[in-house]
């Protein structure tokens, strides 16, 4: 499912091209030829999404064990990257233009065709926001945040042409509009190439999540204590694993039942999950030598 919704954005990023070019062809304006480069951009970026996606369906095998999730974050990142790129094309162009104005033409016409663009992708990030949510893909939150940043763009140059339209003496407005959108496109860049990184460095997943974790345990029907909870998350998968202490007297059979009913558990709060448990009897001192974690608290102070 989630490849269908990005085949949606890769039609809308053929459909937006199309109109942006004619507008900046009417008008004139670096501003709108800008906002066309984007989503050039755009239509690459979704493609790489829609290629990521095919990968990460791919089941577990033995070369990679833990399956095809971390793709995501690749593309994720490369579509960051990608947004990086086209700033810097923006920057160019308006300055470009800003050393060396130009009257702009048919201003009305551009105007409308690249409203209209701004129409079909804040639709289609709508759609791809709520694929973002259901499915839990970072790919898809990635495009999505593409195209919000495409209609942000859209809008801004659009202000830009506008201004010219009605004031023609203030033609240096469409560069400055554009230098302003190639900054705002930085920023989101910026932050879905952080994302990528840190998802690639598995990152422990947010502290509310880890807390859940441990509150699950703590609230099972026979008293349990955890340590060395380690957490990280692949594309979508969250993968969990920490030590459970049991009293030494514990059977194997039941040591297992425990562990069988705690993973069912914690499946049912974080759905797409894979936990591993690691029992060691509580009495046993060297149960407590292996917990890192708090030696590395103990290592910061």
């Amino acid at each position: 499912m989630p490849k269908k919704i990005i085949l949606i954005s890769i039609l809308a990023s053929l459909i937006t091209i199309g109109l942006k070019l004619g507008a900046a062809y009417v008008s004139n304006s670096v501003g709108i030829f800008s906002d066309a480069l984007e989503s050039f951009i755009n239509l690459i970026a979704s493609c790489v999404a829609y290629m990521a996606l095919s990968l990460a369906e791919r089941p577990a095998d033995k070369k990679h064990t833990y399956g095809y999730n971390k793709v995501e974050y690749f593309a994720s990142g490369l579509e960051g990257g990608l947004i990086l790129v086209a700033s810097g094309g923006i920057f160019y162009a308006a300055f470009k233009r800003f050393l060396h104005p130009q009257e702009l033409n048919s201003l009305d016409w551009g105007v409308f065709l690249v409203l209209l663009s701004a129409v079909v992708n804040a639709i289609v990030a709508w759609i791809l926001l709520r694929g973002a949510r259901r499915y839990n893909s970072i790919v898809l939150e990635a495009d999505a945040k593409h195209l919000l940043t495409d209609v942000i763009t859209t809008l801004g140059v659009s202000l830009g042409v506008g201004i010219v339209y009605f004031w023609p003496q203030l033609k240096v407005v469409d560069p400055l509009l554009a230098l302003l959108v190639a900054l705002q496109i930085l920023r989101t860049g910026y932050e879905l190439t952080q994302k990528s990184f840190w998802g690639l460095l598995d990152r422990a997943l947010p502290q509310e999540e880890q807390e859940q974790i441990e509150k699950i345990v703590k609230n099972h029907s026979v008293e349990l204590t955890l340590h060395n909870l380690r957490t990280r998350k692949s594309g979508k998968k969250r993968f969990i694993d920490f030590h459970l202490l049991l009293d030494g007297k514990t059977s194997v059979q039941q040591a297992h039942d425990i562990c069988c009913e705690l993973e069912e558990e914690i499946r049912k709060a974080f759905p797409e999950s894979e936990t591993t448990i690691h029992v060691e009897p509580i009495e046993d001192k060297r149960s407590w030598k292996d917990d890192f974690l708090r030696q590395a608290e103990k290592n910061k102070k």
